[in-house]
């Protein structure tokens, strides 16, 4: 497993999500990895935000930004993509 780190980003097929203490768990097509959260509160955000991607290809971003931890878009053409916020 790898650990997302940030201003790093994963793209794949959203395979699944899975929450352990105040981590995420994210499985994609392409690889599978961790994010630490500082609250159960957090965690549970990001995978409410995550699970309607489920079977989509999708790119998520892990800012800096400690109160927009994950940043999600679609993988399409760049001309296409678009940022949630």
């Amino acid at each position: 497993m790898h650990y997302l780190n940030p201003l790093e980003e994963a793209v794949g097929s959203l395979v699944g999500i899975d929450v352990h203490e105040s981590s995420l768990l994210v499985t994609m097509d392409s690889v599978q990895f961790s994010v630490d959260f500082s609250s159960i509160h957090y965690v549970e955000q990001a995978r409410k935000k995550l699970s309607r991607y489920v079977g989509k290809k999708i790119g998520v971003f892990r800012d800096a930004d400690a109160s927009k931890v994950l940043r999600i878009r679609l993988a399409a053409p760049h001309s296409e993509a678009r940022m949630e916020y």
